[in-house]
């Protein structure tokens, strides 16, 4: 037999976790380290010496077990791609992961605007915005001169499962003591939430407001579309209306219905029952 021929032949150890080739032998940490037109050469013809391998005499009842078949091979590699070396062509193997596979991503998730996640995180966005503009009248309306500032956006857009269930047991006294937009580089060194927090959480006439709770003020209100707001429930005798500036559920759906998405519109009612209402 000839050498070339030999060096193509080959045969799996498990006990000794080392790849035999007729005619030399490769350990893993060898295998691992070639390079590509390396180990592509050792495999060249593989097809082909399967044919020569019967017409061999060789005594291979030493190496355990025996690769006898291009079947056997497969189980051990996998055609990735064919590739080109030296003008020939030939075909690439990669080493297939022994163990349980692991189970693929949904292949039907979108990443898109119609996603959940990037319907839940505008949802989100447009609900924390709602907030700190709601708070804002109400303290107008009782003649106090803070004003909340919005948000950073960071904290706004977070979706993950663990935060936003947080957030729906956080009262929105918890929610505004949080850190403001990078949109407020002016103000930031003399003013922010946790400030103006710290100066108003005492205040008989807002402590009730302070602990409502976060996915009561989506539900009862936000969702609602509420205008008109009675502050008795807050401990408050009166009733105001609410500026411009706050906007509901109602206009996040607005600008969609503009656009005449009508699908878009019913992922985001889709998503409102998921996360909010059930």
């Amino acid at each position: 037999m000839k050498e070339s021929q030999s060096e193509h032949f080959y045969s799996l150890s498990e006990e000794t976790e080392c790849f035999y080739f007729i005619g030399q032998s490769i350990f893993r940490n060898q295998l691992n380290n070639m390079t590509l037109q390396e180990f592509s050469n050792i495999f060249l013809n593989t097809e082909n010496n399967y044919n020569l391998i019967e017409n061999v005499n060789i005594d291979v009842i030493s190496i355990s077990p025996i690769i006898e078949n291009k079947k056997t091979f497969n189980k051990l590699f996998e055609v990735k791609k064919e590739i080109s070396l030296s003008g020939n062509n030939s075909t690439e193997y990669t080493r297939k992961k022994r163990g349980r596979k692991k189970e693929r991503e949904n292949k039907t998730q979108t990443h898109d605007k119609y996603g959940m996640d990037n319907i839940l995180r505008k949802i989100q966005n447009h609900f924390l915005s709602f907030i700190i503009f709601f708070i804002n009248d109400i303290l107008k309306a009782l003649n106090y001169e803070q004003r909340f500032l919005k948000l950073h956006q960071s904290f706004k857009v977070n979706i993950k499962k663990d935060f936003v269930e947080s957030l729906k047991k956080k009262t929105i006294g918890e929610i505004i003591d949080n850190k403001i937009s990078t949109k407020y580089k002016k103000k930031i060194q003399t003013i922010d939430n946790k400030k103006i927090y710290k100066e108003l959480k005492d205040k008989e006439d807002l402590k009730v407001l302070f602990k409502e709770n976060y996915l009561e003020l989506f539900k009862n209100i936000y969702h609602k579309d509420i205008k008109i707001i009675n502050l008795k429930k807050y401990g408050i005798e009166r009733e105001i209306k609410l500026s411009k500036e706050v906007k509901f559920y109602e206009d996040l759906l607005k600008k969609e219905a503009f656009k005449k998405d009508n699908e878009y519109i019913r992922s985001i009612n889709e998503c409102i029952n998921l996360n909010f209402l059930s």
